[in-house]
């Protein structure tokens, strides 16, 4: 693993010195394949103690809805899940305190959320580059790219203005997009001009995980992007129960959805 993560600095370093222009575009493109192929490399441990995956951050799914939080150490996560859910994980004020995954449950609205406090990530995935409006994939670049995955012969159709990254992520074909909450923390420490400014930036919430500011704005944007549909349940002859509603994804809300929620079995029956 220490190989891995060395070639990974180095490769950090060679795209940090890199001007980047449409002449490195294809440099850079090449680059980043070969960062991607190594981040894959660290996180399934390939050829460490016998080539087996890593220990990952897989947790038994609880709950109505899973939230992750993604982010560098140290920004605030531990505190935001403790100060949220009331689970404590460690925290103190140097890098890399959470080193393994904590789940938490947050109930809002009648649901269970499912938390976690994912460990910081890793080296390489702060790199933004290449995620801006400019073209930068041209017939070389593309090439080059798919020759660091042994891809001589393909037929390659962009439906977008695509850029190297997004190549990478369609030939590992092991990414998943899922909507996105920037949160933004210690806004304590910022003016309330600049919190004007903030609050307009989209996908974004601003708050204070240590004082336990704006948390009701960041729940509330939680349900928005989970879209959680509650039914209420009213046996026959009594009121519904307002207290305990089955909660289902918007997409699942078949009355075959409904009846798997409550007992695998209801819907034989």
């Amino acid at each position: 693993m220490s190989r891995t993560l060395a070639k990974i600095s180095e490769i950090e370093a060679e795209m940090a010195r890199t001007q980047k222009n449409k002449a490195t575009a294809h440099h850079l493109g090449l680059l980043k394949a070969r960062l991607a192929k190594l981040q894959r490399e660290l996180i399934t441990r390939k050829g460490v103690g016998g080539g087996g995956p890593g220990e990952g951050f897989d947790v038994a799914k609880t709950g109505d809805a899973r939230i992750g939080f993604v982010g560098f150490p140290s920004v605030g996560k531990s505190t935001l899940l403790s100060n949220l859910a009331g689970v404590y994980s460690e925290v103190a004020a140097y890098e890399f305190t959470t080193l393994t995954t904590v789940p938490g449950v947050i109930r809002y609205k009648g649901a269970k959320i499912q938390v976690l406090d994912l460990p910081g990530i890793i080296e390489g995935a702060k790199d933004g580059k290449g995620r801006g409006r400019q073209s930068e994939l041209d017939a070389e670049t593309v090439k080059s790219i798919l020759a660091e995955y042994k891809i001589h012969n393909a037929d390659v159709t962009l439906r977008s203005d695509a850029t190297a990254d997004d190549l990478i992520d369609v030939v590992e074909g092991n990414r998943v997009y899922i909507p996105c909450i920037y949160v933004l923390n210690k806004i304590g420490q910022i003016s309330i001009e600049e919190l004007d400014i903030i609050y307009k930036v989209p996908h974004c919430v601003p708050i204070s995980a240590h004082h336990r500011w704006n948390f009701d704005d960041l729940l509330e944007k939680i349900w928005d992007y989970l879209k959680l549909v509650r039914i209420y349940t009213k046996p026959k002859g009594q009121l519904p129960d307002y207290t305990s509603p089955v909660v289902l994804p918007y997409s699942r809300t078949t009355v075959e959805d409904f009846c798997t929620k409550i007992h695998k079995n209801l819907i034989k029956e």
